[in-house]
């Protein structure tokens, strides 16, 4: 078993790479990865193969100028071309009888539930491994306003993403000599790009709730990439009455008796993310204001009726780091596939 490299064409004649790990045997389901903004689908090989052995077709995306695409590095038109990526993909992939779970990794947890709120219809369960909404790691003050500048004047721009420290990602040695060898990992990025990703934080303060799906969160219980408290209370603004924290290896039960977690948060910009800027985007291009393809009409549409409703679990692995992958053991994977039998069957 291993992966099976390929290219998908996107609408606008990028090509991408995907990674896909087939199942043994017919699959139960599919889960498809979205990657965080240094990572690649590269760091992630040990939990894919565990979960294609589980009974699952995996997909993992390499964004476009990101891991094995070389052609324009860490650049992107803006935060919607990358949710067209990822809605294109799904649709082509979509077969009757095998759910699709929709996987985001850190920053790319953020593109994740955009794309499951844009296109209810192309996900069935959302899973969010140590997501960047709140980030404990940001863009200095000065370099934002030079990111602001080259945004206007020359957008591809490179700039030094925040995260260049492998420190940051695991406490192994090994895997961190692992983290600072890779060829393949995205350690500058354009501002356009990263001016997008303050872009994306306005849209999911909108559009999150229409998130149709249920959810689960993994964190991290020594996380120094992302706020896990802060996180926590950000879920519970986006989705409110719908979170409850449950155990590791025992994802059914939530400490209380299983009852809800209530309660407001404090909204927080994302990973690599220029809030202050956002002054800066013209009035035609507000994120906020276009209709979308894949969007069931608009990206200010109410949420269709019946939907928004699915639970939002969250566990925290004690002792684990941000990128739950290096960590000695896999047990999240069990986890995940537990609460995904028990959640879509339902």
């Amino acid at each position: 078993m291993g992966d099976e490299a390929r290219q998908f064409p996107a609408s606008d004649g990028y090509a991408f790479a995907v990674r896909v790990y087939p199942p043994p045997a017919a699959p139960v389901g599919r889960l498809v990865f979205l990657h965080g903004i240094r990572s690649h689908g590269g760091w992630y090989t040990r939990s894919c193969e565990a979960f294609a052995a589980a009974g699952y077709e995996v997909h993992f995306l390499d964004r476009r100028g990101a891991g094995l695409n070389t052609i324009a590095r860490g650049d992107t038109p803006n935060f919607r071309r990358l949710l067209d990526d990822v809605a294109e993909y799904l649709a082509s992939i979509r077969t009757h009888g095998v759910p699709t779970t929709l996987a985001g990794i850190s920053w790319g947890g953020k593109l994740a539930v955009a794309v499951a709120a844009r296109a209810p219809h192309l996900v069935d369960a959302v899973v969010l491994f140590c997501p960047g909404f709140v980030p404990l790691v940001g863009v200095p003050p000065l370099v934002k306003l030079r990111i602001a500048l080259a945004r206007l004047v020359n957008p591809t721009k490179l700039f030094p993403v925040p995260l260049n420290d492998p420190d940051l990602f695991t406490s192994s040695p090994e895997w961190q000599r692992f983290i600072a060898a890779d060829p393949h990992g995205l350690t500058r990025a354009t501002a356009r790009f990263l001016f997008g990703s303050a872009r994306l934080d306005l849209y999911l303060k909108r559009v999150a709730k229409r998130v149709a799906a249920p959810v689960l969160c993994l964190l991290a219980e020594h996380d120094r990439v992302i706020d896990n408290a802060k996180t926590r209370e950000y879920l519970k603004r986006a989705f409110p009455d719908r979170v409850r924290m449950l155990q590791p290896g025992r994802p059914h039960l939530a400490p209380g008796g299983g009852e809800v977690v209530a309660g407001s948060g404090a909204t927080a910009a994302g990973e690599g993310s220029l809030p202050h800027l956002t002054e800066a985007i013209r009035s035609g291009e507000h994120p906020l204001t276009r209709t979308d393809r894949f969007a069931p009409r608009s990206d200010l549409s109410p949420a269709p009726q019946g939907r928004g409703g699915g639970g939002v679990d969250v566990i925290e692995y004690p002792g684990a780091h941000h990128t739950l992958e290096f960590e000695p053991a896999l047990s999240f994977v069990s986890d995940v596939t537990d609460w995904l039998r028990r959640t879509i069957s339902a």
